[in-house]
């Protein structure tokens, strides 16, 4: 079908009274040609500007044959049609005009499918409920009104366009008339001159432009608009949008079309065999004019078109630097092309930004050369992951002088600037396979050095540049930064530690003669009335006073309120021979609750009573607590010993520590060692440049358990380059201790060896050991082989037995240090002691701290127990019977040779161990034995990994051929008991029988890389399990290491045990056997 155009538009206002060259009342009137077969049509569009201002009127389309001659009525238009059977013809005759049924349904399926009763319907019956639905609607309506400049059958049908048959070729003159009611013409709406011999093409618009988005909006498409030149511009009202078209570059250099565009008979047989593509479906409506010079402004970003080849509709991405042209063609009002631009060559590029590299840090570097040090900053990251298909082609490192700069750099992904920025300071290539980079800032303009750049903060990012054709850049990395330091630190720093203790003094204030006339008058004694009272805060009722007569002591009371009383009073009546002729030598000590005992306070004068009935001495002194806050350093009565309360008000009391900052110091560290614990930091803080007065510091979290304290202070200069550590000193922290609860006294031994057993309850915190106080009544306590100290006491050394006044010389016997008593720490104690027949004994505990006799934090004394050996007294305990059920077999066969060993002097404090298993290290050299550890913790086991871990355990043949598992035929499960049986030492003993393992089910251990001593590692077995070890019992047999069960509780030293395994089975952990160890043990 051939189309041809001649046109003459017209632009005329209907009559109005008024106003009739009103704007709004315009109607535009255009028209082409279109030829289909022989015949020719004449197609005559005319639209008004305002949406129903042709509602309800009439138009007249007449015909001249030339330029002359009379006008013919051709076609009276009414519209909207909404009549099916008036729609159906009108469609009909569009076809000639070249219209495109198929697509003018789909436009309006998609458009109005709400106003569409049923998508099968014909199209004229979808037509006709699309206008009946958008009557009342002017939005529809206007959709509507913009087809019909798409679709000549919308406009015929909504009574804006006809379509005529001409008779013969030629030139032929329209007029649009408006028609009144009546069928008279009113005026002429406009006026066309049609000429089918003379066709007139639409010009091309100008060459499109490639609007560049660098950024992921541009992302592998193109971005396109054009000029319109004036001689289009000119023919706007015969035009109705633009088409653009997409070749290859290859085609379009095999045609030649890069210097001459394609004809439209070229383009359209370009079309028709797929090497041309129209990329838009509607036409392209320009939102504005450009010109030549406009168009070009690379500061603009409108475009008409985006062509991304559909990728979001089932179309393909175009690949990153593929080459296509685009050409333009503007559209008539029948939507054929008209003459084509010139092609514009479009270079599709990868938009899409690498992501950040990642783990970004900087470290500052030193080498050393001829004396001198050098340092500089390094810059490390690595390769991110990738994102889209491409891959990395360098990495951009940037400086800054604050964090502020890295966000204005951050806004700009365009790699021109990135490359450009003044912050540049390196390139490094990505090279193919390395995921890790480094640069080094040095030599730089810039780059940090010292002293001038020392404290100086540098900050830096690095941005990753991909292998696309657009090389695009990342942001910037997580900045980091980088200071150069000084690394030399200041020196250590000095100082003490203020400790706070109470120290108790004895004053004497008066001794006066009392008359009493309503005193018992047959007294012939000297009645004395003892009096101390306290006269300052600290003093509690912990406290006693002791008077003394000479070297004999009267008596030690403790200090209490008396009713009317307003302070603590100690008070003691005691009558003296009455062959005195005076009561003088009446000495005072006061002694406070943690022990501390006063200086001597002596009576002064003498007291001569003249009736000894009715005058009674009365002797006063002054008991006084005075707060003692020194160095910890400082001889005195406090030693290091702390007290972290006033025993009067409850208070705390925290240590300072003291230190003087080094001269070149802005930062310190405190840190504290309980007993022989770790490092553990208590305070830190600053302090201004050139500080030197002494820095105190408290401690305000002091462990409230007795305990060895040292303190250490570490200072740091701006740089943060530290000193050494400093110990500042350490202090005994007299936390209150627990006091011991005696238990009534065993009668252990027999009448040729009486013994008597002494059994306590104290939690171990904070406790180093015990002293035991005795006393008989025979005579003095003296002790051999009992494991106790020789008498620390210092005769007389009375104390009140059960906090009464009555008192007794005792003697005080340590016990060893309860660490070394047992490697499991537990809150019952004992110790067996020698005693003598019908003899009585009496007995007061009490645990103290770290330090030296008399010079180490005390506990209060336990209560006391009185006793006399009369022999063994019989059990009252319930016999319980065994359940009613067979016995388990005892079975000393099976696993031959389990004899008990002390391994004590082996390894630290493992105790007991009984031999299960064996294992051979060839190559003793081959892995390092671990050492035992500060505090005497158990070695690890470690056996070579060429076997596993059961594989050492001893086997019984018989039962691994009944038995399935790594552990089949060896002792495991098993629980390891013991009981202790009569020796010379011990004669009686309970027997009872004691568990001293958990269920031994297997072996705890990690396979893993062990330290050689070559300096590598190799496969080993650590074992993990703190009832089990290995040990090389035999020195001959060096190569040999013996697997024991160990028994890790408390052992009395002389005691002989005898040991016991009860196997269990392994699925139903019923008992297996007992097997009994082979023979005894004593505890060196």
């Amino acid at each position: 079908m051939k189309r041809f155009l001649l046109i003459l538009s017209a632009a005329l206002s209907i009559v109005s009274a008024q106003a009739q060259d009103a704007f709004d009342k315009m109607v535009y009137c255009t028209g082409t040609t279109a030829q289909s077969g022989p015949d020719h049509w004449a197609y005559i569009l005319f639209q008004p500007v305002k949406l129903d201002l042709l509602g309800g009127k009439t138009l007249a389309v007449y015909q001249q044959s030339g330029n002359s001659g009379p006008f013919a009525l051709k076609s009276v238009i009414t519209g909207p049609q909404s009549d099916p059977s008036v729609i159906k013809p009108l469609l009909a005759r569009s076809l000639p005009l070249g219209q495109d049924l198929a697509q003018l349904e789909s436009s309006i399926t998609a458009m109005f499918q709400d106003a569409v009763p049923d998508p099968a319907i014909p199209l004229e019956r979808k037509l006709s409920a699309v206008i009946q639905g958008t009557i009342k609607d002017p939005a529809k309506r206007q959709n509507l009104f913009l087809l019909a400049r798409q679709h000549p059958a919308m406009a015929l049908i909504l009574g804006q366009g006809a379509a005529l048959k001409l008779p013969n070729t030629g030139s032929f003159t329209m007029e649009v008339r408006l028609r009144s009611a009546a069928g008279q013409d009113e005026a002429v709406l406009g006026r066309v001159i049609l000429n089918t011999a003379a066709p007139l093409v639409l010009p091309a618009p100008g060459q499109p432009f490639h609007v560049t988005d660098k950024t992921p909006r541009g992302h592998l498409h193109a971005q396109l608009r054009w000029a319109t030149p004036d001689t289009l511009r000119q023919l706007s009202l015969s035009q109705y949008g633009f088409n653009v078209y997409r070749m290859t570059d290859a085609f379009v250099l095999s045609r030649g079309y890069q210097n001459n565009a394609p004809s439209r008979a070229q383009l359209t047989a370009d079309v028709v065999a797929a090497n041309a593509i129209r990329i838009n479906r509607l036409p392209v409506l320009a939102d504005r004019d450009y010109d030549a010079a406009s168009v070009a402004d690379p500061a603009n970003t409108t475009f008409f078109i985006a062509d991304d080849n559909k990728v979001f509709n089932g179309g393909t991405a175009f690949v990153d630097a593929s080459n296509h042209w685009y050409f333009a063609t503007a559209r008539d009002i029948l939507g054929r092309d008209g003459a084509v631009s010139q092609g514009r060559k479009v270079t599709m590029c990868d938009r899409i930004a690498p992501l950040p590299p990642t783990n970004l840090a900087v470290t500052s570097e030193t080498t050393f050369a001829a004396g001198a040090s050098k340092q500089w900053l390094r810059v490390k990251w690595n390769t991110p992951e990738t994102n889209d298909a491409s891959g990395f082609l360098k990495y951009y490192i940037y400086r800054w002088t604050n964090p502020d700069q890295i966000a204005v750099n951050q806004r700009t992904l365009d790699p021109a600037p990135v490359a450009s920025n003044p912050a540049l300071i390196g390139t490094v290539n990505h090279v193919a396979g390395t995921t890790s980079y480094s640069f080094d800032d040095t030599g730089l303009p810039g780059s940090p050095v010292q002293p001038a750049n020392n404290g100086i903060t540098f900050w830096y990012t690095v941005r990753a540049v991909d292998d696309s054709s657009c090389q695009n850049v990342s942001g910037n990395s997580t900045p980091q930064f980088g200071v150069l330091r000084d690394r030399e630190g200041p020196p250590a720093a000095s100082g003490d530690v203020l400790i706070t203790c109470y120290s108790p003094a004895a004053t004497f204030r008066s001794a006066s003669l009392i008359n009493n006339p309503t005193a018992d008058q047959s007294r012939s004694q000297i009645h004395a009335n003892l009096l101390a009272e306290a006269t300052t805060p600290g003093l509690d009722e912990k406290a006693t006073a002791e008077f003394w007569y000479g070297s004999t002591l009267l008596g030690i009371v403790a200090f209490k309120m008396e009713p009317g009383a307003t302070a603590l009073r100690a008070r003691l009546l005691h009558d003296f021979d009455p062959t005195l002729s005076s009561i003088r030598e009446i000495n005072c000590y006061i002694r406070t609750g943690s022990g501390k005992r006063s200086a001597i306070a002596f009576m002064a004068g003498q007291l001569a009573p003249t009736n000894n009935a009715t005058q009674t001495a009365s002797i006063v002194f002054d008991a006084s607590v005075s707060t003692v806050n020194q160095p910890a350093s400082t001889a005195n009565e406090c030693g290091n010993q702390h007290e972290p309360s006033n025993p009067a008000s409850d208070e705390p009391n925290y240590p300072h520590v003291v230190f003087a900052p080094p001269l070149t110091s802005r930062e310190y560290k405190i840190f504290r060692r309980v007993d022989d614990g770790d490092l553990s930091l208590v305070k830190q803080g600053t302090y201004p440049a050139g500080t030197l007065a002494p820095q105190t510091i408290p401690d305000d979290a002091v462990p409230a358990t007795a305990a060895e304290i040292c303190y250490y202070v570490q200072c740091f200069d701006e740089h943060g380059n530290p000193s050494p550590m400093a110990l500042l000193g350490c202090i005994e922290n007299c936390a209150p201790l627990q006091a011991p609860m005696l238990a009534t006294i065993e009668a252990t031994g027999n009448s040729a060896s009486p013994k008597m057993k002494l059994r306590w309850f104290c939690p171990p915190a904070g406790i180093t050991r015990f002293e035991i106080f005795l006393h008989r009544a025979s005579g003095d306590y003296t002790l051999a082989n009992a494991g106790l100290s020789s008498d620390k006491a210092a005769h007389p050394n009375f104390q009140p037995f059960n906090s009464t006044q009555t008192t007794f010389d005792f003697s005080i016997f340590e016990t060893a240090s309860l660490q070394s008593l047992a490697a499991v720490q537990s809150a019952e104690h004992s110790v067996e002691l020698p005693c003598s027949i019908g003899d009585v004994s009496r007995v007061m505990i009490r645990a103290v701290g770290k330090g030296d006799f008399n010079n180490r934090c005390v506990g209060p004394l336990s209560n006391g127990e009185e006793f006399s050996w009369t022999g063994s007294v019989a059990s009252t305990a319930v016999d319980v019977p065994w359940p009613a059920r067979p016995l388990p077999p005892k079975d000393s066969a099976a696993f031959p040779g389990l004899t008990p060993v002390w391994l004590n002097p082996k390894r630290a404090t493992l105790g007991v161990g009984l031999p299960i298993g064996q294992f051979t290290m060839s190559d003793r050299t081959w892995l390092t034995p671990p050492a035992i550890g500060p505090n005497n913790e158990v070695p690890q086991t470690i056996i070579p990994a060429t076997g596993s871990v059961a594989s050492t355990l001893r086997k019984n043949a018989d039962l691994a051929a009944k038995e399935s598992g790594p552990f089949a035929g060896s002792l495991l499960p098993c629980v390891l008991f013991r009981y202790q049986v009569p020796n010379t030492k011990y004669p009686a003993v309970s027997g009872d029988v004691v568990q001293v393992s958990p269920m031994l089910e297997e072996i705890a251990h990690q396979t893993t890389a062990y330290p050689s001593s070559n300096g590598g590692t190799a496969q080993a077995h650590v074992v993990k399990d703190p009832f089990v070890a290995g040990v090389d019992l035999d020195p001959l047999e060096p190569e040999a290491v013996t697997v024991l069960a160990l028994d890790r509780q408390p052992v009395v030293r002389g005691a002989e045990y005898k040991y016991l395994f009860v196997r269990f089975k392994g699925r139903t952990k019923e008992i297996d056997r007992i097997i009994p160890a082979t023979g005894s043990i004593t505890i060196p």
